[in-house]
């Protein structure tokens, strides 16, 4: 089954809410559709924990299509936010301002034709 009928299930079944949001009952849905949880599983592999420690992450990786562990540039797996609902953009600190420091020298080199703003 693809991961947007699966999706399409979870909804008909009431696992998740018009707004995409889990519903507070998804422990006692998914524990009642034994092949709906199995597909679910099936699907999302690739997460760590079990179907219901990671069911958020699960839900985003079919809505989204995901099929393997997001990377980071650095080439580790990232981490996904349950505040946020989506999976971060870099795996630590480190990554994150090696990532803002090159965001910042490419748009000073489209902008002003220099990689650093001292040579402006």
């Amino acid at each position: 089954m693809k991961n947007l009928d699966v999706f399409k299930e979870m909804k008909k079944k009431g696992i998740i809410k018009s707004n995409d949001m889990l519903h507070s009952s998804y422990k006692r849905v998914l524990a009642r559709e034994k092949t709906l949880s199995e597909q679910i599983l099936a699907i999302t592999s690739f997460v760590r924990g079990d179907l219901l420690d990671a069911v958020r992450e699960r839900t985003y990786c079919i809505k989204n299509n995901i099929k393997e562990p997001i990377k980071c540039t650095c080439g580790n797996n990232v981490e996904f936010s349950l505040t946020m609902n989506r999976y971060k953009k870099y795996c630590s600190k480190r990554c994150e301002m090696v990532g803002a420091k090159q965001l910042r020298e490419e748009t000073l080199l489209i902008k002003y034709g220099v990689d650093h703003n001292s040579r402006m």
